[in-house]
Protein backbone atom coordinates (compact mmCIF):
# COMPACT_ATOMS: atom_id res chain seq x y z
CA UNK A 1 0.00 0.00 0.00
CA UNK A 2 2.90 2.37 0.65
CA UNK A 3 3.96 2.11 -2.99
CA UNK A 4 0.44 2.98 -4.17
CA UNK A 5 0.28 5.86 -1.71
CA UNK A 6 3.58 7.22 -3.02
CA UNK A 7 2.35 6.93 -6.60
CA UNK A 8 -0.82 8.85 -5.76
CA UNK A 9 1.27 11.57 -4.12
CA UNK A 10 3.48 11.79 -7.19
CA UNK A 11 0.43 12.10 -9.45
CA UNK A 12 -1.00 14.94 -7.36
CA UNK A 13 2.33 16.77 -7.25
CA UNK A 14 2.88 16.43 -10.99
CA UNK A 15 -0.63 17.73 -11.67
CA UNK A 16 0.01 20.71 -9.40
CA UNK A 17 3.20 21.50 -11.31
CA UNK A 18 1.38 21.29 -14.62
CA UNK A 19 -1.89 23.02 -13.77
CA UNK A 20 -1.70 25.05 -10.54
CA UNK A 21 -0.15 28.38 -9.67
CA UNK A 22 2.41 27.99 -6.88
CA UNK A 23 3.68 30.63 -4.49
CA UNK A 24 7.38 30.70 -3.76
CA UNK A 25 9.11 32.60 -0.98
CA UNK A 26 12.13 34.80 -1.70
CA UNK A 27 14.34 36.35 0.98
CA UNK A 28 14.76 40.11 0.85
CA UNK A 29 17.90 42.03 1.74
CA UNK A 30 16.14 43.51 4.76
CA UNK A 31 15.56 40.05 6.15
CA UNK A 32 11.92 39.88 5.15
CA UNK A 33 10.28 37.40 2.83
CA UNK A 34 8.41 38.12 -0.39
CA UNK A 35 5.92 35.65 -1.85
CA UNK A 36 6.01 35.43 -5.63
CA UNK A 37 3.25 33.63 -7.58
CA UNK A 38 4.61 31.31 -10.22
CA UNK A 39 2.23 30.27 -13.02
CA UNK A 40 1.79 26.60 -13.80
CA UNK A 41 3.89 25.01 -16.52
CA UNK A 42 0.91 24.90 -18.88
CA UNK A 43 0.15 28.56 -18.19
CA UNK A 44 3.77 29.46 -18.90
CA UNK A 45 3.65 27.47 -22.14
CA UNK A 46 0.44 29.22 -23.19
CA UNK A 47 1.99 32.60 -22.38
CA UNK A 48 5.03 31.73 -24.50
CA UNK A 49 2.76 30.92 -27.44
CA UNK A 50 0.81 34.16 -27.02
CA UNK A 51 4.03 36.19 -26.73
CA UNK A 52 5.39 34.61 -29.89
CA UNK A 53 2.16 35.43 -31.69
CA UNK A 54 2.30 39.08 -30.59
CA UNK A 55 5.94 39.36 -31.63
CA UNK A 56 5.07 38.00 -35.06
CA UNK A 57 2.30 40.56 -35.49
CA UNK A 58 4.58 43.41 -34.41
CA UNK A 59 7.15 42.42 -37.02
CA UNK A 60 4.79 43.10 -39.92
CA UNK A 61 3.24 40.88 -42.55
CA UNK A 62 6.55 39.41 -43.64
CA UNK A 63 7.43 38.28 -40.13
CA UNK A 64 7.20 34.62 -39.26
CA UNK A 65 7.34 32.77 -35.97
CA UNK A 66 10.76 31.76 -34.76
CA UNK A 67 11.57 28.04 -34.42
CA UNK A 68 11.18 28.41 -30.65
CA UNK A 69 7.71 29.94 -31.08
CA UNK A 70 6.66 27.16 -33.44
CA UNK A 71 7.97 24.55 -31.02
CA UNK A 72 5.96 26.13 -28.19
CA UNK A 73 2.80 26.15 -30.30
CA UNK A 74 3.28 22.52 -31.32
CA UNK A 75 3.89 21.48 -27.72
CA UNK A 76 0.76 23.32 -26.51
CA UNK A 77 -1.36 21.60 -29.16
CA UNK A 78 0.13 18.24 -28.17
CA UNK A 79 -0.56 19.00 -24.50
CA UNK A 80 -4.21 19.68 -25.32
CA UNK A 81 -4.49 16.35 -27.16
CA UNK A 82 -2.69 14.45 -24.40
CA UNK A 83 -4.86 16.04 -21.70
CA UNK A 84 -8.03 15.05 -23.57
CA UNK A 85 -6.77 11.49 -24.03
CA UNK A 86 -5.78 11.17 -20.35
CA UNK A 87 -9.17 12.55 -19.32
CA UNK A 88 -11.02 9.94 -21.38
CA UNK A 89 -8.74 7.15 -20.13
CA UNK A 90 -9.25 8.19 -16.50
CA UNK A 91 -13.02 8.38 -16.90
CA UNK A 92 -13.15 4.97 -18.58
CA UNK A 93 -11.35 3.32 -15.66
CA UNK A 94 -13.11 5.26 -12.92
CA UNK A 95 -15.56 3.29 -10.77
CA UNK A 96 -18.54 5.60 -11.14
CA UNK A 97 -22.13 4.82 -12.05
CA UNK A 98 -23.71 5.52 -15.44
CA UNK A 99 -25.86 8.15 -13.71
CA UNK A 100 -22.76 10.04 -12.58
CA UNK A 101 -21.23 9.83 -16.04
CA UNK A 102 -24.42 11.13 -17.70
CA UNK A 103 -24.67 14.03 -15.25
CA UNK A 104 -21.06 14.87 -16.06
CA UNK A 105 -21.91 14.77 -19.77
CA UNK A 106 -24.68 17.33 -19.22
CA UNK A 107 -22.24 19.67 -17.48
CA UNK A 108 -19.66 19.35 -20.25
CA UNK A 109 -22.14 19.72 -23.10
CA UNK A 110 -23.54 22.82 -21.40
CA UNK A 111 -20.25 24.56 -22.21
CA UNK A 112 -20.25 23.63 -25.90
CA UNK A 113 -21.00 26.29 -28.51
CA UNK A 114 -21.47 24.08 -31.59
CA UNK A 115 -25.21 23.35 -32.05
CA UNK A 116 -24.47 20.30 -34.22
CA UNK A 117 -22.28 18.73 -31.53
CA UNK A 118 -24.96 19.39 -28.89
CA UNK A 119 -27.66 17.90 -31.14
CA UNK A 120 -25.54 14.78 -31.73
CA UNK A 121 -25.07 14.23 -28.00
CA UNK A 122 -28.77 14.87 -27.39
CA UNK A 123 -29.73 12.17 -29.89
CA UNK A 124 -27.37 9.69 -28.20
CA UNK A 125 -28.97 10.42 -24.83
CA UNK A 126 -32.46 10.11 -26.28
CA UNK A 127 -31.57 6.82 -27.96
CA UNK A 128 -30.47 5.39 -24.60
CA UNK A 129 -33.65 6.69 -23.00
CA UNK A 130 -35.82 5.09 -25.68
CA UNK A 131 -33.99 1.78 -25.38
CA UNK A 132 -34.47 1.60 -21.61
CA UNK A 133 -38.10 2.68 -21.75
CA UNK A 134 -38.79 0.22 -24.54
CA UNK A 135 -37.44 -2.63 -22.41
CA UNK A 136 -39.06 -1.65 -19.11
CA UNK A 137 -42.37 -0.40 -20.46
CA UNK A 138 -42.98 -1.90 -23.92
CA UNK A 139 -45.83 -0.20 -25.71
CA UNK A 140 -47.88 -1.18 -28.71
CA UNK A 141 -46.08 -0.32 -31.92
CA UNK A 142 -48.52 1.94 -33.76
CA UNK A 143 -48.20 2.31 -37.50
CA UNK A 144 -50.04 4.45 -40.05
CA UNK A 145 -51.18 2.64 -43.19
CA UNK A 146 -50.42 5.53 -45.53
CA UNK A 147 -47.51 6.30 -47.81
CA UNK A 148 -44.80 8.60 -46.49
CA UNK A 149 -45.40 12.08 -47.98
CA UNK A 150 -41.64 12.57 -48.34
CA UNK A 151 -40.40 9.38 -50.00
CA UNK A 152 -43.66 7.71 -51.04
CA UNK A 153 -42.81 4.45 -49.25
CA UNK A 154 -45.82 2.62 -47.81
CA UNK A 155 -44.36 -0.61 -46.40
CA UNK A 156 -40.97 -1.59 -44.98
CA UNK A 157 -39.39 -4.74 -43.57
CA UNK A 158 -38.29 -4.69 -39.93
CA UNK A 159 -36.90 -7.26 -37.49
CA UNK A 160 -39.46 -8.07 -34.83
CA UNK A 161 -39.74 -10.92 -32.33
CA UNK A 162 -36.92 -12.81 -34.00
CA UNK A 163 -38.22 -12.57 -37.56
CA UNK A 164 -38.55 -10.09 -40.41
CA UNK A 165 -42.06 -8.71 -40.80
CA UNK A 166 -43.52 -6.17 -43.20
CA UNK A 167 -45.12 -3.13 -41.59
CA UNK A 168 -46.25 0.33 -42.70
CA UNK A 169 -43.42 2.80 -43.09
CA UNK A 170 -45.06 5.48 -40.95
CA UNK A 171 -44.62 4.70 -37.27
CA UNK A 172 -46.07 6.59 -34.30
CA UNK A 173 -43.56 6.77 -31.42
CA UNK A 174 -44.59 8.28 -28.11
CA UNK A 175 -41.49 10.45 -27.68
CA UNK A 176 -40.69 11.32 -31.30
CA UNK A 177 -44.01 11.77 -33.04
CA UNK A 178 -44.52 10.11 -36.42
CA UNK A 179 -41.41 8.71 -38.11
CA UNK A 180 -40.87 7.20 -41.55
CA UNK A 181 -38.92 4.00 -41.06
CA UNK A 182 -37.62 4.20 -44.63
CA UNK A 183 -36.32 7.76 -45.11
CA UNK A 184 -36.20 8.90 -41.48
CA UNK A 185 -38.46 11.94 -41.94
CA UNK A 186 -40.05 12.93 -38.62
CA UNK A 187 -43.23 14.84 -37.77
CA UNK A 188 -42.76 15.80 -34.13
CA UNK A 189 -44.40 19.19 -33.57
CA UNK A 190 -48.16 19.79 -33.42
CA UNK A 191 -47.92 21.77 -36.67
CA UNK A 192 -46.11 18.96 -38.45
CA UNK A 193 -48.56 16.34 -37.19
CA UNK A 194 -51.47 18.48 -38.37
CA UNK A 195 -49.88 18.75 -41.81
CA UNK A 196 -49.44 14.97 -41.88
CA UNK A 197 -53.06 14.48 -40.86
CA UNK A 198 -54.26 16.63 -43.76
CA UNK A 199 -52.03 14.70 -46.15
CA UNK A 200 -53.45 11.38 -44.95
CA UNK A 201 -57.03 12.69 -45.22
CA UNK A 202 -56.33 13.65 -48.81
CA UNK A 203 -54.93 10.16 -49.46
CA UNK A 204 -58.06 8.59 -47.93
CA UNK A 205 -60.17 10.13 -50.68
CA UNK A 206 -58.21 8.11 -53.24
CA UNK A 207 -57.23 4.98 -51.28
CA UNK A 208 -58.67 2.90 -48.43
CA UNK A 209 -58.64 4.70 -45.06
CA UNK A 210 -55.36 4.77 -43.16
CA UNK A 211 -55.29 2.33 -40.27
CA UNK A 212 -53.13 1.51 -37.30
CA UNK A 213 -52.10 -1.89 -36.12
CA UNK A 214 -49.94 -3.40 -33.44
CA UNK A 215 -46.62 -4.60 -34.81
CA UNK A 216 -46.99 -7.71 -32.68
CA UNK A 217 -50.21 -8.57 -34.52
CA UNK A 218 -48.48 -8.72 -37.91
CA UNK A 219 -49.82 -7.66 -41.27
CA UNK A 220 -52.93 -9.81 -40.95
CA UNK A 221 -53.91 -8.73 -37.43
CA UNK A 222 -56.91 -6.59 -36.40
CA UNK A 223 -56.83 -2.90 -37.26
CA UNK A 224 -58.36 0.25 -35.85
CA UNK A 225 -58.66 3.90 -36.92
CA UNK A 226 -55.59 6.09 -36.75
CA UNK A 227 -55.40 9.60 -35.35
CA UNK A 228 -52.25 11.61 -35.94
CA UNK A 229 -53.71 14.87 -34.69
CA UNK A 230 -51.48 16.72 -32.21
CA UNK A 231 -52.33 16.07 -28.57
CA UNK A 232 -54.29 18.82 -26.85
CA UNK A 233 -52.82 20.04 -23.60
Amino acid sequence: MSELHDLHDDVRQTVRDLADTVHRAADRDDGGVTIHPEPSLLAQLREAVETGSENGKAGGRSSTRSPADLAALALLQQAERDAAAMHVQALAQDTVTPEERIRAVAGIVGRWTDPRAVATMLEQLRALKRAIRGLLDPQRHITVAAACPECGTRMVWRHQDGENVQTPALSMEHDRGCVCLHCGETWSTPQHLESLRRTIEYAERRDPPARVRSGAEGAAGPVESVDVSPDEE
